[in-house]
């Protein structure tokens, strides 16, 4: 059968998680893929178990491969996707989210073929979950502050994620929507769309959450995967308007739930070159930043054999 580039399903979690390094990016995780999937038009392969994935929101855009147990079969692996972007008619080869290794894989297989990119607004902020959980130190002296206040200020419930109650959450993000974009059909919202799918699937992608309610109404909610047996991804945080610390509530309440299952670090993702969210990300202290890098064939006319 001839291989090609299909809609991510529920179903292929099981090969695609053989395939994936297990290293400490959001792109380690099957769950990440497939509820970002529709919002970046994303497609998979499975090529010769290769895991293949390419989006097509903003102009064509490939992943690194993954799951190739030689230098041969990534080299036919990226062959293969060269030639897909050729058939779809877009004269350029591009990588993107790519790590330090992937980099260099490229680099040793591909020497000086392609031109690499840093992408600062990508770098993914890991953090440790104690700092979080605790607000050790002056260095969180605000932020405990912050926690403190709400705690003082609202008769906080804090619980984890019914995952059986999804319509319930789903109402709660619909109306953080509603306050931060009313005018817009919220089907157009590419995270609207991650946030359903989540809910949806939320058992069978093995998520875990937690909320925090006052007086019998949701008012700020978190929702994340398992990266690894010590490393948690955050997926989404949300807290409703008029709640002053709200955010730094429900950080700092999931946060003692991980610390509570031995997680050492959680990966809360990238800025996006927001000014605003590098700010916010960094007053939490990260541990460490992952750098991401854009890779693009140089000469993309004589090809990539």
């Amino acid at each position: 059968m001839k291989m090609k580039f299909k809609d991510l399903e529920i179903e292929d979690k099981e090969w695609v998680e053989k395939t994936l390094s297990g290293v400490i990016n959001s792109e380690a995780i099957f769950g990440t893929h497939f509820i970002w999937s529709k919002a970046f038009g994303s497609k998979i392969c499975n090529y010769k178990g290769i895991f293949l994935k390419k989006s097509e929101r903003n102009g064509i855009c490939y992943e690194f491969p993954h799951g190739a147990s030689s230098e041969e079969e990534f080299k036919d692996a990226v062959k293969f996707v060269f030639e897909d972007s050729c058939k779809d008619g877009y004269p350029h080869l591009r990588f993107t989210e790519l790590l330090n290794t992937e980099v260099n894989s490229l680099e040793d297989l591909f020497p000086g073929r392609f031109e690499i990119i840093p992408k600062r607004e990508k770098y993914e902020y890991l953090y440790s979950v104690e700092d979080l959980a605790f607000l050790k130190g002056k260095k969180f002296h605000k932020k405990k502050n912050h926690v403190l206040k709400f705690s003082k200020t609202y008769n906080l419930k804090y619980t984890e994620i019914d995952r059986f109650d999804s319509d319930e959450y789903m109402k709660f993000f619909e109306m953080w929507f509603k306050e931060k974009c009313e005018k817009r059909n919220y089907d157009q919202i590419p995270e609207y769309n991650a946030i359903k799918l989540a809910l949806e699937n939320y058992k069978e992608l093995g998520l875990l959450g937690g909320k925090i309610e006052v007086d019998g109404r949701i008012i700020a909610c978190t929702i994340g995967e398992k990266i690894n047996d010590k490393i948690f991804l955050i997926d989404f945080e949300k807290a409703l308007a008029g709640y002053e610390g709200a955010y730094s509530a429900i950080n700092n309440e999931f946060a003692k739930s991980l610390y509570k299952r031995n997680y050492k670090l959680v990966n809360r993702e990238e800025d996006l070159g927001i000014p605003g969210l590098r700010k916010s990300k960094l007053s939490y202290k990260p541990v460490f930043l992952v750098p991401k890098y854009e890779a693009v064939l140089k000469d993309f006319e004589n090809g990539i054999a």
